[in-house]
């Protein structure tokens, strides 16, 4: 039981590591020069509407509706996981500063 729990530890903390990384990367990169400020912003209140939501929300679902309410948490983490990759290429695609920071790094 504790080599479960430790390496369940050690990718929860790897898994936690990436995400918060990514986070700001695309906090960072996707953003405007002018409006970087702005866009941490944004990110900071999506983490804060984050941690005042999720409690009720996880309540209600894993606490009120049982284990189909732990099946809607996963498939939730599941969809919002696989979509972010779109997200980004589509965001990606909408910042004209993104590719011409992109052509002058192929460039070099």
């Amino acid at each position: 039981a504790m080599v479960l729990l430790l390496a369940a530890v050690v990718i929860h903390t790897v898994g936690e590591i990436w995400q918060a990384a990514g986070g700001f990367e695309l906090s960072f990169a996707l953003a405007p020069p002018h409006a970087v400020g702005q866009y941490q912003g944004l990110f900071g209140m999506g983490l804060g509407l984050g941690v005042t939501l999720g409690p009720a929300l996880l309540i209600a679902l894993c606490i009120e509706w049982g284990t189909p309410g732990w099946w809607v948490v996963g498939a939730l983490f599941a969809l919002t996981g696989l979509a972010v990759p779109a997200v980004v290429r589509w965001a990606e695609r909408d910042r004209p500063h993104l590719r011409a920071t992109q052509t002058a790094q192929v460039a070099d």
